[in-house]
């Protein structure tokens, strides 16, 4: 699976852009996922307790991926840099700071603002199963590619 840098050109996001799918084709038939991140790797035919896991803690690195194939995913990346307005966003939410986007039918988006590590764990579980929470929790906006 390819890596590209899109996030960390744009706000400085280490992220690496693998693929993923909502998990559901035509939201009536599974897909199988794999979780790819920084530090761990991949993890082919993720489950939700183990997402849930591995997303835990940002132990698993600077971001992470989840995909069915090459042309969709849901991807987050650490946006944490030296200064003040990230220090303020940490001392708010207990959290660095994320970007988290998504990609389908050749479009990419991006999550208005930064996001909580908890957020995108939300996201992740909820793309997983093939919810509409990770859709609707944010304001999204498209992303040159």
């Amino acid at each position: 699976m390819a890596h590209s840098s899109e996030l960390v050109n744009k706000d400085k996001a280490a992220v690496g852009g693998c693929a993923a799918s909502s998990g559901f084709n035509d939201r009536s038939s599974f897909v199988a996922m794999t979780l790819t991140t920084e530090d761990l790797g991949a993890a082919p035919d993720v489950n939700a307790a183990t997402l849930d896991e591995l997303l835990a803690s940002d132990a698993f690195g600077k971001f992470a991926a989840l995909s069915a194939s090459d042309e969709e995913f849901i991807q987050a990346g650490d946006a944490w840099e030296p200064g003040a307005a990230c220090a303020a966003f940490m001392q708010a939410h207990g959290s660095d700071p994320w970007v988290l986007e998504y990609r389908e039918r050749g479009q990419q988006f991006r999550a208005e603002g930064q996001v909580t590590l908890q957020q995108v764990r939300r996201a992740f579980q909820s793309y997983l199963l093939g919810g509409s929470e990770w859709r609707t929790a944010f304001a999204w906006s498209e992303v040159a590619l």
